[in-house]
């Protein structure tokens, strides 16, 4: 039998995780489009360059950078309740 809190925490920390790959996205102030691009061609850059042999850990975070992309885009009103303040610079 299994423990189906455990499957519902993972749940869980897969949203939070999603969340705080959204937010990150968010500040960086770019088109989705023009993201997407972006991490699209640094995806290439990584498999032309030595493939999950050497970048791994960089692929995967892309996957799921592009698979958050892949989801409707939040809510501004939900975007403001995160958890993690935007980076305020000065000028």
């Amino acid at each position: 039998m299994t423990d189906s809190r455990a499957g519902d925490s993972r749940a869980t920390d897969d949203r939070a995780y999603d969340t705080v790959l959204a937010d990150a996205m968010a500040a960086l102030v770019m088109p989705r489009r023009g993201l997407r691009r972006w991490l699209h061609g640094n995806k290439s850059f990584c498999l032309r360059h030595g493939g999950r042999r050497y970048y791994a850990e960089l692929l995967d975070l892309y996957d799921q950078c592009l698979a958050v992309l892949d989801r409707p885009a939040r809510p501004p009103d939900e975007r403001e309740r995160s958890s993690i303040s935007p980076v305020v610079r000065e000028r």
